[in-house]
C-alpha cells in the first residue's frame, strides 16, 4: 500500500528491533498509558512479530523517500468490525500529517478488503490528538467508557470507543 510520501509493508522478522525499541520507550508508549513503556522482553517481541507475520495483521509505516520505519498498524476482525491500532513511533516524524496519511490508506485497504465491515477504533481519552485525528477522517465516537482501564502504575482511564463506516471517510 502506497499513498504520496508512504507505504505501509507487512511487518517480517528484520523490524523486531525496531518494535523492540518502539513497545520499551515510555515517551512514546505514555499516549496508550505505559509512561515506562511495556517492559517486554526481545524474545516476547519476537514471538508477537512471528504470530502477526502468520496472521498479516501488523504492518511497518515507511517514509517512501528513505524507506525509514516511523511506525505501525494492526487490525484484528472482531464481530461487528475491524478494530485497529495504529502508532507513529518516530517522535520525529509526528505532527507531520504521517498519522493521518497512514491511516486513511490503511483503513481504505481494510474495507476494500472486508467489504462491507466497519472500521472500530478505541483510545485512552487523555490521547487528545488521536480523538481528533480519528474525528477528521469521520469516525463517530460510539461510546466513552469511565474507568474503563489501570495501567501498572495504578492510574485508572478512560477510553473513547469510533466506528467508521466506509460512506463517512474523509480523505
Amino acid at each position: 500500500m502506497k499513498s504520496k510520501r508512504l507505504q505501509l509493508r507487512e511487518v517480517t522478522k528484520y523490524d523486531v528491533d525496531s518494535f523492540y525499541a518502539w513497545w520499551n520507550d515510555g515517551k512514546l508508549m505514555k499516549d496508550v498509558g505505559f509512561p515506562k513503556g511495556l517492559n517486554v522482553s526481545y524474545k516476547k517481541v519476537q514471538q508477537t512479530i512471528e504470530t502477526h507475520i502468520k496472521n498479516k495483521t501488523l504492518y511497518v509505516i515507511e517514509t517512501l523517500h528513505d524507506q525509514k520505519a516511523i511506525g505501525e498498524m494492526s487490525y484484528k476482525q472482531e464481530e461487528d468490525g475491524i478494530r485497529i491500532g495504529m502508532k507513529i513511533a518516530d517522535v520525529n516524524a509526528q505532527g507531520k500529517g504521517y498519522g493521518k496519511e497512514s491511516l486513511v490508506l490503511f483503513v481504505k485497504h481494510l474495507f476494500n478488503e472486508f467489504k462491507g465491515k466497519d472500521i472500530l477504533i478505541d483510545t485512552l481519552s487523555t490521547n487528545k490528538r488521536a480523538i481528533q485525528l480519528y474525528q477528521r477522517i469521520g469516525a463517530s465516537i460510539t461510546e466513552t467508557k469511565k474507568s474503563f482501564w489501570t495501567n501498572p502504575e495504578r492510574k485508572v482511564f478512560d477510553a473513547v470507543f469510533f466506528r467508521l463506516k466506509e460512506n463517512d471517510l474523509v480523505e
